[in-house]
């Protein structure tokens, strides 16, 4: 597929624009708050233990075989 060159240009921009922050990653734009609502810790736990497990389960990826309608419905209620 052929650009038009001030569609590589804006590429080109973007890109570097992004190199310079891989440092540090919640500098890119969009993505500042990336990581900051997840599923774990104290948080899951309160909702994994309103159907009877807590979070430790998520610890061991088994829980997506043998526990996976427990996780959806705390998932659910968060």
């Amino acid at each position: 597929m052929v650009f038009p060159n001030k569609s590589r240009t804006a590429t080109k921009s973007v890109i570097s624009s992004h190199l310079k922050t891989d440092k540090d990653p919640y500098s890119v734009p969009g993505f500042e708050n990336y990581g900051k609502h997840c599923f774990t810790g104290k948080l899951a736990d309160k909702y994994l233990r309103k159907h009877g497990s807590t979070a430790t389960l998520l610890k061991d990826p088994k829980w997506v075989k043998d526990e996976a309608d427990v996780v959806a419905a705390a998932v659910l209620d968060w």
